[in-house]
């Protein structure tokens, strides 16, 4: 019983001293009423991050750090953070230490210097953008290193022997790259380099949204296009859990204004909704934009029940054609 006890209290110990927390809104990473322990936007839990917790910075918040941020290994340090949104570090210093995970789909901006140590995960998804003002280390042997989005280096960047910096996006350093390690397969050397830099396949002029009386119109119109395929339209109710509810076609090829809408009629409840645009290119490489947020409060929405085309078949709510829709308090109504 004695042994039983002891193993108990280890565990106890153990799961107190880490939680997952979501930013409730936009503000300082030390603000206790800024994080909550349930979801994004959640109520607060009246605590910060501390040592082993998993911290997600959710799209639409941008939380400021006025010290250090230390990821991984080491007494009240984080185990991972999740940027969907956008940290700020107010000119302070990076380190990315071993077990620890950095994984940027927003904005990371205001880095001093930044180091990412052998055994660390360091993600910079697509459409991500990672400002370091400073130097980026990469040590020797850390080779868990991708970058898919936006890496500007305003000073040098050191690449040790056995580093490894993989990925399809675009590192730009402002001053000298050096060591023995690979960025996306090659060689680590040169003054003021850009390394990736592959066209995009669109450029985009804007993605945006309007809230009307039974729907949700989405816009976006690129300026130009090569190779676009498609774009994949994501909705969430948190911020991080996404689910596919249209693609739409691209132009392909085009040096022309394009521009594309679409309607989301599921909004019968009310809270926050985030809508996010992936383009997708014929090669199926993909390129994530910014996440837009709706909020939808007091409204008295009417719950859809079924949709149909004019020969009474089921059908989704973008189709492409006269659709009668039947409300959940029997009433009808007509749309192209």
């Amino acid at each position: 019983m004695k042994y039983l006890f002891l193993v108990l209290l280890f565990i106890t110990s153990f799961t107190v001293n880490s939680a997952t927390l979501y930013s409730r809104a936009s503000g300082s990473w030390t603000t206790g009423t800024n994080w909550s322990t349930f979801m994004c936007g959640g109520g607060s839990c009246g605590c910060t991050p501390a040592s082993g917790d998993i911290v997600y910075i959710c799209a639409g918040h941008t939380i400021s750090l006025n010290s250090d941020l230390t990821i991984g290994s080491g007494s009240g340090n984080p185990i991972t953070v999740i940027i969907d949104g956008t940290l700020n570090l107010n000119n302070k210093n990076l380190l990315v230490k071993t077990g620890g995970t950095l994984t940027v789909n927003g904005n990371l901006t205001n880095v001093t210097d930044a180091q990412f140590s052998n055994g660390s995960y360091v993600n910079f998804n697509a459409g991500s953008n990672i400002e370091i003002e400073g130097n980026l280390t990469n040590n020797n042997n850390s080779s868990n290193v991708v970058v898919d989005g936006l890496l500007s280096v305003s000073g040098n960047l050191t690449n040790g022997t056995g580093g490894v910096i993989g990925g399809q996006g675009v590192i730009s350093v402002t001053g000298n790259s050096s060591g023995a390690g690979t960025i996306f397969g090659g060689p680590t050397t040169g003054s003021n380099t850009v390394y990736g830099g592959t066209a995009l396949p669109i450029e985009l002029l804007y993605f945006t949204r309007d809230l009307y009386e039974d729907c949700v119109i989405l816009y976006w119109a690129t300026a130009s296009e090569s190779n676009n395929d498609y774009f994949i339209v994501d909705k969430s109710v948190t911020g991080y859990d996404w689910k596919v509810i249209s693609i739409v076609d691209g132009s392909l090829n085009s040096s022309n204004i394009k521009q594309y809408s679409y309607k989301d009629y599921d909004i019968y409840t009310n809270g926050i909704f985030y809508y996010r645009l992936t383009q997708v290119d014929t090669n199926g490489d993909k390129e994530i934009f910014d996440i837009i947020s709706v909020f939808i409060n007091n409204r008295k929405l009417k719950k859809i029940s079924k949709v149909n085309n004019i020969l009474g078949q089921d059908v989704d709510l973008d189709y492409n054609g006269l659709k009668i829709i039947t409300y959940e308090d029997g009433t009808i109504e007509k749309m192209n």
